[in-house]
């Protein structure tokens, strides 16, 4: 009769998946006796990333706790950080792992929403919990490249990206048409949103409607199901 060899665990276990790791970017995930997700991580190089986590000493308590628990690790190599830093968000979002404090919230990354929360449809950068009304699209890996996004979509959509928060948010609702022509005019100014005659919002009442409506659907074919 022989003695089995307990399994690698925690410190031990991650000294041994260091021998068969590489420099390439990509997420790791560490799981517990239960296969149960504790902790997604991404990393510009994974052997560096995770040979921190080798190490005896110089943890908080929360992270040897961890570490402890850790009994297998996956890993997905990508070809560049930000594909790694998207794949994270994602993972944590479907696996809602236990160690993960940061990006369970969608506090770290921006979106894109097309707001309903009014009859004009607005198109804006969001972050932070998605409680308004809306579709919501994304996560981008940085607010240029949602504003990039948003310019190209302002050309061929035409989508307010006024805020009724502004001083004359009153324009959505009134009907007093010397009004209309005075915001009408400070908005091809740029008074408004700084683009013309590209927001479709205010220019006109029934036809604008119909077409404040028609473009997030226009864009939502386009960009497919939102999150």
């Amino acid at each position: 009769m022989t003695d089995e060899t307990p399994p690698l665990t925690g410190h031990d276990l991650i000294a041994d998946y260091l021998t068969r790791l590489d420099g390439s970017p990509g997420v790791y995930r560490m799981l517990d006796r239960e296969s149960r997700v504790l902790y997604v991580g991404k990393a510009k190089n994974l052997k560096n990333r995770v040979s921190s986590y080798a190490r005896p000493q110089g943890h908080s308590a929360r992270i040897s706790r961890m570490i402890s628990e850790t009994t297998s690790m996956m890993f997905l190599t990508t070809k560049t950080e930000t594909e790694a830093l998207l794949l994270e968000q994602n993972l944590i979002k479907q696996l809602k792992p236990k160690y993960n404090v940061l990006l369970r919230d969608d506090k770290s990354f921006p979106n894109i929403l097309v707001s309903r929360e009014h009859g004009f449809p607005q198109i804006k950068k969001h972050r932070g919990a998605k409680t308004e009304k809306g579709t919501y699209y994304g996560p981008f890996a940085s607010a240029g490249a949602v504003n990039r996004t948003l310019n190209q979509l302002h050309r061929f959509f035409l989508l307010r990206d006024c805020s009724t928060k502004h001083p004359h948010t009153s324009l959505f609702a009134i009907s007093n048409q010397t009004l209309l022509r005075a915001l009408r005019r400070l908005c091809d100014r740029g008074g408004l949103c700084g683009f013309g005659q590209r927001c479709r919002a205010i220019f006109g009442r029934e036809i604008h409607a119909y077409s404040s409506r028609a473009c997030p659907r226009d864009a939502e074919r386009l960009g497919g199901d939102g999150i």
